[in-house]
């Protein structure tokens, strides 16, 4: 028999015997001598690590990392995963098992009890709302002469009392923006016994504004809304469902400076309110506005062309609501025929010279350009 040492995982080389081949006495006592040399310079290279302390969870307490490494004839499961109020304790990415295990669950129990109790009688802590703080005027300008300036923002007349908010969904879902502002149109105008003669505004997704509450109360109603479509009518389910009541009062304490928090869901209601009727009149595009040329012709090539518009949003200031508008551009792709475009896209000056075929490249190429787009 011979001996050999290897490196555990987790402490200093163990021991283990393995037969060979060899019968003289002397090659065994060799043996034996070089193994315990090996093993003695592999005990004063190792030096037990102390684990990484794991990362706290909501089920778990942090403690201090234990710097004894496992008891002898413990096992190493590195799949399990634990908390501290388990059998085993997870330490270092691995769960310490079998013998030592009570010891260190006892430990992390003892050191995680005081943290719960103190974190059971701490109160639970609400956020706070972001604070409104508005730069004061020191003092009216006594020197130089007085000059007119205009600016891009316009005082917003904000009416009192609260305005009703209601959660919209429409099935199926996914629907452009553009499409759900024309179900939520129809639905108005088809369900007049519910709206009367309220004019909600939507944001095109999921939220739905009035100035009175709905005859509904706090139900969720479900309405089937029918949009005439080419070729086939699509029929669309909208359901309904009272969500909350915006105090436009707040709103009014904060700019006056009464109060220094900023009711953000009646900022948001404001926003809503006046981005309804240009996106139903114009071209939304993120937070701006756009119309088609009329009166003026920016080309770009490739079928492409300027569009002017404006952006606009509703911002806070001191004792009043502003309106900020501003001037926008983008690319849009021009309204023209398909063999137009297409000459546009791939630089063909007369179609009727073509003679021949177009080859892979301007194929791929045409492909990707008018790919999404809408032809009729």
């Amino acid at each position: 028999m011979s001996t050999e040492r290897e490196l555990a995982p987790g402490g200093p080389a163990q021991l283990h015997t393995l037969p060979i081949a060899y019968s003289d006495l002397g090659t065994t006592l060799q043996l034996n001598t070089a193994v315990r040399i090996i093993g003695k310079v592999y005990e004063s290279q190792w030096t037990p690590s102390p684990p990484r302390p794991q990362s706290p969870t909501q089920s778990q307490t942090s403690f201090d990392p234990l710097t004894s490494p496992p008891a002898t004839g413990s096992s190493v499961n590195p799949t399990a995963v634990t908390s501290p109020s388990a059998q085993n304790v997870a330490v270092g990415g691995a769960t310490v098992g079998g013998a030592g295990a009570a010891g260190l669950a006892t430990q992390a129990s003892a050191v995680a009890s005081p943290l719960g109790a103190a974190a059971a009688a701490s109160p639970t802590t609400q956020p706070e709302l972001p604070v409104f703080t508005c730069p004061r005027r020191p003092n009216l300008g006594r020197e130089g002469r007085p000059i007119v300036l205009r600016a891009n923002h316009f005082q917003v007349s904000m009416p009192r009392g609260y305005v009703h908010h209601y959660d919209i969904n429409i099935q199926p879902d996914k629907c452009p923006r553009k499409v759900n502002r024309e179900i939520i149109e129809t639905m108005v105008h088809a369900y007049s016994k519910i709206f009367g003669v309220l004019k909600p505004v939507f944001d095109g997704r999921n939220n739905l504004y009035t100035r009175d509450p709905l005859p509904i109360g706090n139900d969720r109603l479900e309405l089937e809304v029918t949009l005439p479509g080419e070729g086939k009518d699509r029929i669309f389910r909208v359901t309904i469902k009272w969500m909350a009541q915006v105090s436009l009062f707040n709103l009014e304490e904060a700019l006056e400076g009464r109060t220094r928090q900023i009711p953000y869901d009646a900022i948001l209601a404001l926003d809503v309110v006046m981005r309804h009727l240009p996106s139903m009149t114009y071209t939304p595009v993120g937070r701006s506005f756009f119309s088609s040329p009329d009166g003026y012709y920016h080309p770009l090539g490739g079928g492409r062309e300027v569009w002017f518009g404006f952006h606009q949003s509703v911002r806070p200031s001191q004792w009043k609501m502003m309106l900020n508008i501003d001037v926008s551009a983008t690319a849009f792709y021009k309204a023209q025929p398909v063999i137009d475009f297409m000459c546009e896209v791939l630089d063909i000056r007369d179609i009727n010279e073509q003679r021949k075929p177009l080859t892979d490249s301007q194929r791929v190429k045409f492909t990707k350009e008018i790919k999404g787009l809408k032809s009729r």
